[in-house]
């Protein structure tokens, strides 16, 4: 159980109680960063998620940890929203166990005909790469334009 093994490595390192990790985790990891997040969203990310939704492209949204209220504290949405944490995934980034589970829930998608768009080459590059999947790197100098620029890029091949 990953979500909870997390907490058993911290407890071992501090002396708080995985209660008292959780109540931590909860506030300052999950809650309170959510009311700056809009801020931080990259450019463009609406209008190419709302192009893909336009035509009729599945999203899927894959964290390591849980992340659908900072994505509503985002206003995003996506079709799938998964997290390493789960149950059925049980494993974190660079393990391509993820991706395979949200393959497994598009089961008409193959692969190949999927893109992996990440901003850590280390963890999201090399999963993509496990899941023989296409990747796409958000590095830190292109994070502005990135998303303007795949859109344009889409919008050329109607």
């Amino acid at each position: 159980d990953l979500e909870e093994e997390q907490y058993n490595w911290c407890k071992d390192r501090t002396s708080l109680t995985t209660d008292e990790l959780k109540i931590v985790v909860e506030k300052w990891i999950y809650n309170f960063p959510n009311q700056f997040l809009e801020a931080c969203k990259y450019d463009g990310l609406d209008i190419f998620l709302k192009e893909l939704k336009n035509r009729n492209i599945l999203t899927a949204i894959y964290s390591d940890y849980p992340a659908m209220m900072k994505l509503k504290a985002m206003r995003i949405e996506a079709d799938l929203v998964v997290s390493s944490t789960q149950k059925e995934i049980n494993a974190f980034k660079p393990v391509p166990k993820g991706l395979n589970y949200i393959l497994s829930r598009f089961p008409e998608i193959d692969n190949e005909h999927c893109v992996f768009i990440g901003d850590r080459m280390e963890l999201d590059g090399v999963c993509a790469v496990r899941a023989n999947i296409p990747f796409l790197h958000i590095s830190k100098k292109e994070r502005k334009g990135f998303y303007h620029s795949i859109l344009e890029n889409l919008k050329n091949k109607k």
